[in-house]
């Protein structure tokens, strides 16, 4: 019983954390002590987003489950609970854009509120900063967009493959695609990085050779 509500605790508080990241900017302005612990937990979300490693409170979660008499699931928290639960997971990179733009806007009324004496939030003056702030979020985080889209992108050429077994036949497909698209086949690697939503088509190639 004590794992259990355990396990439990460790769900809640990451749901809490997870909310916090999310909509914490919106709380700045009302409780101004919370900022640096809001951009502490908004640096670290974004680290386990770009860098990929596992948050501390999943691992203690599954190390309770089992003592606890939980069935073990693999994968992130989100993966688990959210992912395909809350929202279709192919929304996923929808979710997480949504979640930046939150952040965002957040800070920008805060800002915006300071810099203007106390001026309303919901004043019209404030609608072009908080544009151009969302669109220079939007800018600064389409690498991890991309980053998470052609992940996605490859994992499912990787399911097509295994599926199919048609190596060759896959490769012409993607060289027609090219072809109509005017794809580049070597993109320079700053915008492959940035804008790059799929994997390039020598890197599709490569992937079917390995598996011909």
């Amino acid at each position: 019983m004590l794992y259990g509500m355990l396990a439990d605790l460790v769900v809640v508080s990451h749901v809490a954390f997870i909310a916090f990241v999310a909509a914490g900017s919106l709380l700045v302005s009302r409780w101004p002590r919370l900022l640096w612990p809001h951009l502490a937990v908004v640096a670290w979300a974004a680290a386990i987003v770009t860098v990929g490693f596992t948050c501390p409170l999943t691992t203690l979660e599954k190390h309770v489950r089992e003592p606890a008499g939980y069935s073990a699931y693999d994968g992130g928290f989100i993966d688990h609970y959210l992912d395909g639960v809350i929202y279709p997971g192919r929304f996923t990179a929808v979710a997480r854009l949504m979640v930046a733009i939150l952040i965002v806007v957040g800070y920008a009324l805060l800002l915006a509120r300071r810099r203007g004496g106390g001026v309303d939030p919901a004043s019209p003056a404030v609608v072009p900063r908080v544009l151009a702030l969302v669109a220079v979020a939007g800018l600064l985080a389409a690498p991890v967009q991309s980053t998470i889209s052609r992940a996605i992108e490859t994992r499912a050429d990787v399911e097509s493959l295994a599926v199919t077994d048609e190596p060759e036949s896959f490769v012409a497909m993607q060289r027609r695609l090219a072809v109509r698209s005017l794809a580049d086949p070597t993109p320079p690697g700053l915008s492959q990085v940035w804008f790059g939503s799929h994997p390039t088509l020598l890197e599709r190639v490569a992937l079917a050779r390995r598996r011909s």
